[in-house]
């Protein structure tokens, strides 16, 4: 597949599929976080190519899972994405999740303590355990669990 076709499409997916399934109250959020000043990092177990265009119309930086290429030619293969051209960690295993951002934090100077950060799967709790202000978004059952017991914000959105 020709990456700058895959470039193309993930574009249109984009406007026509993922930024309309963003819950306005989510766009809503991170706006105010932006106009406070503070960075939006979207981290996904899903591919850079794809996400890109959506964190780039979200005003976010993002950290995901890198697609390889040869040329200009995308070989259907992914690896664990860089962050800032180093190895991040592998996002197909939540810890890796988590260490992935930590290293990103640490190599970009963001302060997690002072940061939070927005989940809606249990695989995200590593990550929200990292933060000073984890926020649980439309949770299981098993995630709202763990949400009550700790604490930590819960979201709603959409509902």
């Amino acid at each position: 597949c020709s990456s700058d076709l895959a470039a193309d499409d993930a574009r249109q997916c984009c406007e026509e599929v993922l930024r309309p399934a963003c819950f306005r109250e989510a766009l809503a959020e991170m706006a105010a976080h932006r106009a406070a000043g503070r960075r939006v990092v979207l981290v996904s177990g899903g591919v850079d190519l794809v996400l890109a265009p959506l964190a780039e119309s979200l005003g976010a930086e993002l950290l995901a899972q890198r697609l390889v290429g040869e040329g200009d030619r995308l070989t259907g293969g992914y690896q664990t994405y860089e962050v800032l051209g180093d190895q991040a960690g592998d996002m197909r295993q939540a810890a890796s999740k988590a260490a992935a951002l930590a290293r990103y934090a640490e190599t970009t100077g963001i302060d997690l303590h002072a940061s939070c950060a927005y989940g809606d799967s249990i695989n995200d709790v590593p990550m929200l355990e990292l933060v000073g202000t984890p926020i649980v978004v439309r949770p299981g059952r098993r995630l709202a669990r763990i949400a009550r017991a700790r604490g930590w914000q819960v979201r709603r959105w959409g509902d």
